[in-house]
């Protein structure tokens, strides 16, 4: 099988190297800004060579616009049978563009939605996969060699879509905390010494327990009724800086 990876950015190289690490030695690279791979690659001189040579085609592109122009110059190089498994960022409505597309022709498609600090292929990262089931069982031997816990959402876009609720859940997250620490700044405890002291507690991942269906570490009412308590005392810190 000869694997392509088109887009040598960070999370490119790290495809590269993974691959390289695990499973590959025909491996084909092309990046639109030319960028260096020092491995054991062979370098392709234009897209279109990548996407002629290759049965599986990896993506790594930096945005949507970007992606759009590769195929607006490719399109004609793909083979029917191939496969398409796409790491650059992209909305839901686009990936799910992208798949409808290619279904049309012949051409699996899977979209790869990267939960991550600045969406890298980091130490510890969740990768989301939206696209036809039978071609993610299909490739799945060869996906877990670049993300060991991906997950199949669905159809093409839910891999993006889960990203982006993943990335709501994280701020609705920081902000609650923000609040917290806000809230005990009002009461004299110091910010650092506070998130020192809640970094240390375990339990804080009990919610997801609990929509899980899990007996939560502690009695539902009296999380609660903490939360009411909290509210209360936040009001009365926000009543009391107004009249300050």
């Amino acid at each position: 099988m000869k694997i392509g990876v088109i887009g040598l950015g960070d999370t490119g190289q790290e495809v590269v190297a993974r691959l390289l690490r695990r499973t590959c030695h025909d491996l084909y690279v092309y990046d639109p800004d030319h960028k260096a791979c020092q491995k054991s690659v062979y370098y392709c001189d234009t897209a279109a060579e990548v996407c002629d040579t290759c049965e599986v085609l990896f993506l790594a592109l930096s945005s949507a616009s970007d992606e759009l122009a590769l195929f607006n110059g490719v399109s004609s190089f793909f083979h029917p049978g191939s496969i398409i498994i796409d790491f650059t960022p992209l909305s839901p409505a686009q990936a799910h563009q992208n798949g409808n597309a290619f279904r049309r022709v012949r051409i699996g498609y899977l979209d790869c939605g990267i939960f991550a600090p600045n969406e890298q292929l980091t130490e510890h990262f969740l990768c989301f996969v939206g696209g036809n089931g039978k071609i993610f069982s299909r490739i799945y031997p060869l996906l877990r060699c670049i993300a060991p816990n991906c997950r199949h959402m669905g159809p093409a876009g839910r891999g993006q879509a889960t990203r982006i609720l993943c990335l709501s859940l994280a701020a609705n997250l920081q902000h609650q905390i923000e609040q917290s620490v806000q809230l005990a700044e009002t009461m004299g405890i110091g910010r650092e010494y506070f998130l020192d002291c809640i970094g240390g507690f375990d339990e804080i991942a009990q919610p997801l327990a609990a929509i899980s269906g899990n007996t939560p570490a502690f009695p539902l009412e009296e999380l609660r009724q903490g939360e009411q308590i909290a509210g209360e005392m936040m009001q009365r810190a926000q009543k009391y800086q107004r009249n300050r």
